[in-house]
């Protein structure tokens, strides 16, 4: 009995299918990936937590250069003040009083992830360092980055802080902007001084043999209290993501690991699926005052959404919520209803409904007025014809 029992179970377990992938996991312990595609979040892990985000600062620092630099190419003088109190930080490789590009400042900034380029650029563009960092936190007010506040170009812990979440509005924000974009995506760049910086995620790569082609462009972070931070792009399948990582152990590149088995996870895992047709039919409603008594309600454009392969779009269910009756009165152009879209009796999308074509209403109740007016009229004149009519007889 126990063994037909066992086997029993067993065959069960064969026949159930498997609804849900593996729960995807990470070192980093804040997290938030975006489908840039439709720019929505479809993975985070304590994304609003206030973390230090360490050198994920000098996006900020990039961007603001950029928006406050009229030629990028235009030369300067390395200052000297760029270099005090920089023990123990990346530095480019420049010197002291030493001729450079603004170029090549922003390069610094953001490859190597360079002390002393974000130092002097935030030097040049605003005279001292708080100047500067005042730029920083107003920009940051300005995109809404409620959990942020910074204390120096560098990353520096000290008063420095964001979220994932924060980050990746800044990021979002700085993509925009094609000269980030292009030093984003660099994984090396040829200074005008011959000197060769190298982006920080192919030298944390190499010693553990990662494959980083998927990361489109990144910039990573990393203090003893921030741990390794990583910001990242990536297309894969014609879908773009962006992630933002902070938190990982630094005792290896699992900053990097994460952002790999991430994009790997979801461009394996998920794809584009039609879920709503064209012309689909989605409620057939009453009209009030109207010869032709109910009008269709039909989707006027294909939907796709960005699901899970495992789910079966021939076990979608639709729910119609709106109104039942169309009447003179309702509104042509804002939503009359919509269309919950379900999985399981859980909403993947909701389709938002609104009246396609312009309906021509006929009001029975004036109509018959008018008709009645009519009739009364035309009786006047015929009695008035007939009147008329009786007295030219009268007369002869």
């Amino acid at each position: 009995m126990k063994k037909t029992l066992i086997k029993l179970l067993i065959i069960i377990y064969i026949l159930i299918p498997i609804t849900n992938i593996k729960a995807l996991d990470t070192y980093s312990k804040n997290v938030v990936l975006y489908n840039m595609n439709e720019d929505k979040i479809i993975y985070e892990k304590d994304s609003d937590k206030k973390v230090k985000v360490a050198s994920l600062t000098k996006i900020m620092t990039t961007i603001i250069a950029l928006e406050n630099i009229n030629d990028i190419k235009e030369e300067t003088i390395m200052p000297q003040e760029a270099f005090k109190e920089l023990d123990g930080y990346v530095t480019s490789g420049f010197k002291i009083n030493q001729t450079v590009t603004y170029e090549d400042l922003l390069y610094g900034t953001m490859l190597p992830s360079a002390a002393d380029c974000a130092n002097a650029i935030a030097l040049k563009v605003s005279g001292t360092i708080d100047e500067f960092v005042e730029l920083m936190n107003l920009k940051a007010h300005e995109l809404n980055m409620e959990s942020t506040h910074f204390s120096n170009p560098i990353g520096v812990d000290e008063d420095n802080y964001s979220t994932v979440n924060d980050i990746a509005i800044l990021l979002k924000y700085a993509l925009k902007n094609q000269d980030f974009y292009k030093i984003f995506t660099a994984k090396e760049y040829i200074t005008s001084t011959n000197l060769k910086l190298e982006s920080t995620i192919i030298e944390k790569s190499k010693p553990y043999n990662l494959d980083v082609s998927t990361i489109l462009g990144s910039k990573t972070g990393f203090t003893d209290e921030a741990g390794n931070c990583l910001a990242s792009i990536s297309k894969i399948n014609g879908v773009k993501y962006l992630l933002v990582t902070t938190n990982a152990s630094i005792n290896k590149s699992y900053h990097i690991e994460d952002a790999i088995n991430i994009y790997d996870y979801y461009s394996k895992n998920y794809t584009y699926k039609k879920i709503l047709n064209y012309n689909q039919l989605i409620k057939i409603v009453n009209v009030d005052k109207l010869f032709e008594k109910q009008y269709e309600i039909k989707a006027d454009n294909d939907v796709y959404e960005y699901l899970n392969n495992e789910i079966d779009i021939n076990n979608l269910t639709y729910e119609y919520e709106g109104i039942e009756k169309i009447t003179k009165e309702t509104n042509q152009h804002n939503p009359i209803g919509k269309l919950n879209i379900k999985y399981n009796n859980e909403t993947i999308y909701t389709y938002y409904i609104n009246i396609d074509k312009k309906i021509e209403f006929y009001d029975l109740k004036g109509i018959i007025i008018y008709a009645i007016i009519i009739f009364i009229i035309l009786i006047t004149i015929k009695t008035i014809k007939k009147h008329l009519h009786t007295q030219k007889k009268m007369i002869k």
